[in-house]
């Protein structure tokens, strides 16, 4: 039985934007399939709203030409929820992009990507040239909330691990709604959520071995992670940030 005043409907809303760019992707189709189906398109900011919609789980599915289609489940509850949504445009077969989105605290987390002896994250971005070592750019660092982070690894030229770091401090990086997106040529492969369990500032998400294949981690801890060759400090402040 539903209690009287208990909220029986609520509303999903998010932007959509370009994984490298961050630009607004404008007309992307947005679905959402649950309790109830709905479509609708992105506007002139890239945003979409379905409200007075019941409450549940849904499989949200967002298209656009000439873009990687990007799903992801999402809970509506009493709250009004609002999904940051990086979409990646279509990559060679060997390539991968990946994508960090998450809500608006903690302000700043921030993707790391260590493969052989480099380390890549925001004050060692790599090229964005795919012949130059080391084949690997970080396209975005946000500082702001929500993201997106972006990197996109050209030519795996030796097993990679990504990471995320909780730049901010606070609150606890379990409290970011922090989702994470592997893209591989023209399909969307592999996708996490922060967990609900461990304790530290940092989040160890996945690695790709030597085969090109995708081996979950998915923990948190305060241990950095660490790469032969790969010798990193990290600053107390950002002195430049690079969209």
């Amino acid at each position: 039985d539903i209690t009287e005043g208990t909220p029986t409907s609520s509303s999903l809303a998010g932007t959509v934007v370009d994984a490298q760019s961050g630009e607004p992707v404008i007309g992307a189709n947005v679905t959402i399939a649950g309790p109830a189906q709905r479509q609708t398109s992105t506007t002139i900011d890239g945003s979409f709203l379905f409200e007075n919609i019941p409450l549940g789980e849904y499989v949200l599915r967002v298209t656009a030409s000439n873009f990687i289609e990007f799903t992801q489940d999402v809970i509506v509850g009493a709250e009004p929820v609002n999904v940051p949504v990086a979409i990646s445009q279509q990559l060679g077969d060997a390539q991968y992009r990946i994508t960090l989105s998450w809500g608006e605290f903690p302000e700043d987390l921030d993707a790391h990507l260590l493969s052989g002896d480099y380390w890549i994250y925001f004050s060692n971005r790599g090229s964005p040239d795919p012949g130059t070592p080391p084949f690997i750019f970080l396209d975005r660092d946000d500082t702001d909330s929500f993201g997106p982070e972006t990197v996109t690894i050209f030519d795996l030229s030796a097993p990679a691990t990504f990471h995320v770091h909780n730049y901010s401090g606070t609150p606890d990086i379990k409290e970011s709604s922090a989702h994470v997106n592997v893209y591989r040529g023209d399909a969307l492969v592999n996708s996490y959520d922060i967990p609900r369990a461990g304790e530290g500032v940092w989040w160890h998400v996945f690695t790709i071995d030597g085969n090109g294949n995708i081996v979950t981690q998915n923990v948190i801890d305060d241990i950095p992670p660490a790469a032969p060759g790969a010798v990193v400090q990290l600053p107390a402040t950002k002195t430049q940030h690079q969209p």
